[in-house]
C-alpha cells in the first residue's frame, strides 16, 4: 500500500516517482473511532476478524502503541464514551476526531 508521489526534476519537467511507504491515514471520525476500537483485535491473531484484514489491524495496532499518552488516554476515553448508555457514538466521535490520523481501513472491514 504505497503512495506514489511524483517531484519534477530540472528543467526538462521529467519527474522521478518516489514511494512514501505504510497505510494511506485517514483524518476521517469515523475512521479514527474505528480505530480507536479496535486496535486490540491486532493482540490475538487467531480472531476472525484478525484473518479478514491482518495488515489493517496490524496498522492500528502500531498506531495505538506509538501515542503519546494523551493520546492514549484519549482513545481509552473514547471507548469509555461509545459504551457508555446515553453517549453513545455521536459524543465518541467528537472525541475521535481529536485522535491523529489512522490508518484507512480496507472495504472489507467497514
Amino acid at each position: 500500500m504505497n503512495r506514489r508521489i511524483e517531484y519534477p526534476i530540472g528543467p526538462s519537467g521529467r519527474s522521478k516517482v518516489r514511494t512514501k511507504p505504510g497505510p494511506k491515514l485517514s483524518r476521517d471520525a469515523n475512521d479514527k473511532l474505528m480505530a480507536a476500537l479496535l486496535w486490540w483485535i491486532a493482540r490475538d491473531k487467531t480472531l476472525p476478524e484478525y484473518t479478514r484484514a491482518p495488515n489493517y489491524y496490524d496498522a492500528i495496532l502500531k498506531w495505538h502503541n506509538q501515542l503519546s499518552l494523551d493520546d492514549a488516554n484519549l482513545c481509552a476515553i473514547v471507548h469509555d464514551i461509545y459504551i457508555r448508555p446515553g453517549w453513545g457514538e455521536r459524543a465518541a466521535k467528537q472525541y475521535a476526531d481529536k485522535l491523529p490520523p489512522v490508518p484507512k481501513p480496507p472495504v472489507s472491514v467497514k
